[in-house]
């Protein structure tokens, strides 16, 4: 299945290999298996939202623990079943939407734009695509005059080992150090910056992010992550 998948890929654009997947895997919702759905009303309204703020600028809305986010996330990035990076981007817009405007109001956070934490070339060529790209889609879809996606802004450009495999923060920023930089900086040159990303732990990897970010002109950062 895994190598099927993976010719589909190399024949076909997202929108066909989206149709062509539904067609082999019948959706179903990852919470309940009822049909016709990824996810029902039933099942969205279950899932744990578990709010983590380490700090003004980075906000985390639902558990990693819950099975149907991490079930969600596992067939986004591993089985190629885009779906569920629309549906991911809705859920996280429907909790964060509040925040961002919030920052609107009370902290001159206007006009911002969606940057997305990239994936490494390797990982990229492996895959063939950025999940988290997914996710931003399916946020901005809910609210596209406010929400514009600026892509290829950040790139990973140094090979590093997989954060998920380091436990102490401090290894993991420097697991990081340096492995971020904005490609063209007059992209995101006195603009306001929402970044998202899938999952957050230690918060490393939207600390070097952000630092890449600021270093090429970004004027605020508000980090966006599913889950935690």
């Amino acid at each position: 299945t895994y190598l099927y998948i993976n010719y589909i890929h190399s024949i076909m654009t997202l929108p066909l290999i989206a149709t062509a997947l539904d067609i082999l895997f019948p959706r179903k919702c990852v919470g309940c298996k009822k049909d016709q759905t990824l996810l029902c009303d039933t099942c969205t309204k279950r899932i744990r939202r578990e709010l983590h703020t380490p700090d003004n600028w980075t906000y985390a809305y639902f558990s990693y623990h819950d099975h149907i986010i991490k079930d969600s996330l596992w067939h986004l990035k591993y089985k190629g079943r885009y779906g569920y990076g629309k549906m991911l981007g809705k859920l996280l817009y429907d909790e964060a939407w509040e925040s961002v405007s919030e920052k609107k109001q009370f902290h001159g956070f206007h006009s911002p734009i969606i940057v997305t934490i990239p994936v490494s070339k390797k990982r990229l060529r492996h895959r063939g695509y950025n999940h988290v790209s997914l996710i931003a889609q399916g946020f901005a879809s809910e609210n596209p005059s406010e929400c514009e996606i600026v892509n290829n802004v950040l790139e990973k450009y140094r090979e590093t080992r997989r954060q998920a495999e380091i436990k102490v923060r401090k290894d993991r920023l420097a697991n990081l150090k340096n492995s971020f930089h904005v490609t063209d900086p007059a992209k995101v040159l006195g603009r306001n910056i929402i970044l998202l990303d899938d999952v957050t732990t230690t918060g490393a990897t939207f600390e070097e992010a952000t630092r890449a970010l600021k270093k090429a002109g970004a004027r605020k950062v508000l980090r966006l992550a599913l889950a935690h």
